[in-house]
């Protein structure tokens, strides 16, 4: 990988891990503060900037595994299963399986190999 896809995958790396994060509390908050449930209409214009995010990273990742779309599938479900587990198990209190764990692991791996593998 060229020092240029590095940056570009850095880029979008990071704009789909605050997507990820966004979309956590979109989804979750309304489980931590009930004032926060589906009907508060903010979940619903967070919703346009949270899509912003995803696109770009998308668009960046794309670029960074020179024009491919697979990559960006499977670096943002495990940036999201990641984020997802630290942020459950920080504001809901569920706890990291066994079973979470090797998920974890799994994940790791799959980027792993989506970076490294020719």
């Amino acid at each position: 990988m060229s020092t240029e896809n590095i940056k570009l995958l850095i880029i979008g790396v990071s704009l789909t891990f605050v997507a990820q994060v966004a979309v956590w509390f979109q989804h979750n908050w309304q489980f931590v503060n009930k004032k926060f449930g589906p009907e508060w209409w903010g979940w619903y214009l967070i919703a346009i900037p949270i899509t912003w995010l995803f696109l770009k990273g998308t668009q960046y990742n794309y670029l960074a595994f020179n024009n491919t779309v697979w990559p960006n599938r499977f670096i943002g479900f495990t940036i999201g299963v990641i984020t997802y587990v630290y942020l459950t198990t920080h504001y809901l209190d569920e706890p990291v399986s066994w079973k979470i764990a090797g998920q974890l692991l799994l994940c790791f791996g799959i980027v792993l190999i989506q970076i490294f593998w020719k």
